[in-house]
Formats: structure tokens, sequence, C-alpha cells
């Protein structure tokens, strides 16, 4: 009885089990929440939205359209996982990356103006996405290491201009007879990001594409980055405590900007597949 007690108490501690339990706990607090709300605008079809959210995908009479959906549920929570880890990476090492909507923005502008502007293949959108995500987070990095300026003013503040930049610089490539950009698709094909395949494992749906891999692949490696890196660790101990960092003979300014600068670059790497 002491064994089972003790194996289960050990089965708890686990890093693996915490975080899946913790997600668990969010999903069902959320849809708390969310029923709450809906009691509130609507108490009459509250119970039968949050029975539909509940159903998901079952709630399709073809297996096919639920496959499908299934599919592009999962090529629009690539960018969330991504922003997530945005701001979960820079949380680790002692910053708060509340940037990260303007650091999407930005990637995303970029994304759109190389591909409709340039015409330029999707390996080079996805890059020029990074780069410009990836500086844009470093204004903020450098504000904190050599000002002391707050990173979450100072996110807040690019937030906007980021917003306000890439509304500006899109419309140069906008459809004349709309307000929205050029549609990808017709105007530069080579820009989305190739299937290899994997389409066919969502009843052909065309959005699927290896934004799903690369999404997952680039979690692997910041988690490895963090924790089995001696930059992951540098980048940790100098978020805890930089004048301790300085003292070990860190860079601790390089590594807050460092810090920013990955975790500008998380959110944008699978643009294409949406845009």
């Amino acid at each position: 009885m002491n064994n089972e007690k003790k194996s289960k108490g050990s089965l708890l501690r686990n890093g693996a089990v915490q975080s899946l339990l913790a997600s668990i706990v969010c999903i069902i607090i959320g849809l708390l929440i969310g029923y709450v709300v809906l009691l509130i605008i609507n108490p009459a079809g509250a119970a039968g939205a949050i029975v539909a959210i509940l159903k998901n995908f079952m709630y399709y009479p073809s297996a096919v359209k639920a496959t499908q959906y299934f599919g592009s549920t999962l090529v629009k929570a690539c960018p969330l996982l991504l922003c997530s880890l945005s701001v979960l990476f820079a949380y680790k090492v002692g910053l708060f990356n509340i940037g990260a909507a303007g650091q999407y923005v930005a990637g995303a502008g970029a994304c759109l103006y190389f591909a409709l502007g340039f015409k330029m293949p999707w390996y080079v959108c996805i890059l020029a996405a990074v780069v410009v995500a990836a500086a844009l987070a470093a204004i903020s990095g450098i504000l904190k290491a050599y000002c002391n300026v707050n990173e979450v003013i100072s996110c807040i503040m690019l937030n906007w201009i980021a917003l306000y930049v890439v509304n500006m610089l899109l419309s140069t490539v906008k459809d004349p007879s709309s307000p929205y950009s050029l549609a990808l698709g017709s105007t530069n094909a080579a820009a989305a990001l190739p299937t290899l395949g994997l389409e066919k494992l969502f009843a052909n749906n065309k959005y699927v594409s290896i934004a799903l891999p690369l999404s997952v692949l680039v979690a692997v490696l910041v988690w490895i980055l963090l924790e089995k890196t001696k930059l992951g660790y540098e980048l940790k101990a100098t978020g805890l405590n930089k004048q301790a960092a300085k003292y070990c003979g860190m860079k601790e300014k390089y590594n807050i900007i460092l810090t920013m600068v990955i975790a500008g670059a998380c959110p944008d790497w699978a643009l294409p597949s949406i845009i």
C-alpha cells in the first residue's frame, strides 16, 4: 500500500504529468469562464454552445469533413504554439516577452511583402519573417540591457508600432478592389509551405503543410537549448540574477538581448501556411 502511494506521489511530481494536468485544468477553467460569459450574453443558448464546443469534430456528420476541419485546426494552432513558446522561453530566462503578438505581426508583414512584393519562395519568406521579428524583439532587449527599460512597457509600445507599420507596408501589395492583401495562392504559389503529402492525412486539406512538424521541431530545439546547452544555462543564470552572472564572467547584457532575439524569432516559423 505504501509503495502504491509512493509511486502515485512520484508520478504526480513528474514534470510531464504536471504539464498535462495543468493543461487539462486550464481547458476546464476556460470552458467554465466561456460558459459564464455565454450565460451573460445569451442564457438560452449557452448550454448548447458549450455542448457544441465539447463535441468539436464529432459534431460533423461526415468523417471526411471532420478530418479536414481537424487539420485546419492544427494549422491554426501552429502560430499559437509558437507565440506561446516565445513567451515561455523569455519567462524561463527571467523576462516577460509580452511583445510576441507584435513580433508575430511584424514577421507576418515581412513574410507577406517578400511573398507578394518580391515573389520570393517560402524559405526566403520565413527567413525574412524570423529576422524582422527577432530585430523587433532585440529593440526591447537593448532597452532592457542598456537603459533598464522594463521589457513589458517597450514590448507593448512596439506591438502597436509594428501593427501600424505593417498596415502601411501591406497597403502597397493589396488587392485594389478590396481592403485585403493579394491572395498568396494565385500570385506566388511558391511562397506557400510545401505539404510533403501531409494533406493526405487530413482528407486532402490543402492548408495542411510542413508547418505542423516544423512547429514541433522549433519547440524541441528551444527545449534542447534551454535544458541541454551551456548557452541555455547562461541565459537562465542571467535571468535569475544578472549581477551574479556578471560576477561569474557572463556577458549579462548580451544574454538579455539574445534572449529577446530568440524569443522574437519563435513565432514566425509557420507563416506561409496560413497567410
